[in-house]
C-alpha cells in the first residue's frame, strides 16, 4: 500500500519532527497560501513571535535547576524531582545529574533505576562525568532488559 494511501502527508518526509508536528507543518504551509498577500508579513511576523515565545530559555532552566536545589537543600524531594525534571527536559545538565540521582535513591518517588540510567546517560553525553560514573555504577545493578528498556526511552524522547 502506498504512504500516502495511509494518510501520510506528501510532504511529511521533509519536515522536520514527529508525525504531530509534521501535521502542524502541513497545516501552516496549507494556511500560508490562503493568507491575502498584504497580510502576509503580519502573519509571518505572529507565528514566529509565538513560536520564539514558547521555547524555554537558559535562564529559565537554571531557575528550574535552581529552585530544584532549594528544595532539595530544604528536604522536599518530591519537588526538587519535579523541578529538576522542568529543567532537564529543557536540556540542563545539572538538572539532568540531579534527576539521576533522585530516581536512583528513590527521594521524591519511588527508586527508579531505568529513569535514573535515563538522566545520567543524558547528562553524560553533555559531558558531566560525574554523571558517566554513576552511570557505570547504576549499569552493574541494572538487568539487561532494564537497561535495553531505559535506552529505548532515551531514544523516543
Amino acid at each position: 500500500m502506498h504512504m500516502y494511501a495511509m494518510g501520510a502527508s506528501p510532504a511529511a518526509p521533509f519536515l522536520p519532527g514527529n508525525k504531530r508536528t509534521r501535521s502542524l507543518w502541513v497545516f501552516i504551509i496549507a494556511g500560508w497560501y490562503n493568507v491575502q498577500s498584504e497580510m502576509k508579513p503580519y502573519v509571518l511576523f505572529g507565528v514566529l513571535a509565538g513560536i520564539l515565545a514558547g521555547l524555554p530559555t537558559e535562564r529559565q532552566a537554571r531557575a528550574d535547576f535552581a529552585d530544584a536545589v532549594a528544595a532539595y537543600d530544604g528536604g522536599d524531594y518530591t519537588t526538587a524531582l519535579w523541578q529538576s525534571l522542568e529543567a532537564a527536559r529543557q536540556g540542563e545538565v545539572d538538572a539532568q545529574y540531579l534527576a539521576g540521582f533522585l530516581y536512583m535513591r528513590g527521594e521524591g518517588t519511588r527508586r527508579d533505576f531505568v529513569r535514573a540510567y535515563k538522566w545520567f546517560t543524558l547528562a553524560a553525553r553533555q559531558g558531566d562525568s560525574f554523571a558517566a560514573d554513576q552511570l557505570i555504577s547504576l549499569s552493574a545493578r541494572m538487568s539487561a532488559s532494564q537497561i535495553s528498556q531505559a535506552e529505548a526511552e532515551i531514544a523516543n524522547d
